[in-house]
């Protein structure tokens, strides 16, 4: 879903080490309430951060670590999309870790 106008812009910032016999497909569907906020279609396609600069949203096997620095325009809806993908990531954590969310007012101008 397009989103035009959002006050914010919301950026999720965190890693999550994973138990190692977390899938790619567990992931993407414990995820995604945020790929499906940011109005894609699968993991893959909605990992991309609205800035070229971030990562995103990334899955390294090997250490069995989900990784995130990504950013979505959105609004104060995006709380339910967050409150079930932590849900959903409950179940893959190895260990408790902080995901910091941050909203920008996206009318905010520094000058």
């Amino acid at each position: 879903m397009t989103r035009y106008n959002t006050p914010f812009e919301i950026h999720v910032h965190g890693e999550v080490p994973l138990r190692a016999t977390v899938s790619f497909e567990q992931l993407q569907e414990a995820l995604k309430p945020l790929w499906k906020y940011a109005g894609s279609k699968s993991l893959a396609a909605g990992a991309a951060s609205v800035y070229e600069e971030e990562p995103g949203i990334q899955f390294d096997a090997h250490k069995h670590l989900l990784q995130m620095c990504w950013t979505v325009p959105g609004d104060e809806d995006f709380r339910q999309a967050l409150d079930e993908m932590c849900m959903g990531l409950n179940e893959l954590a190895e260990i408790g870790a902080p995901i910091e969310v941050t909203f920008y007012d996206s009318d905010f101008n520094e000058e």
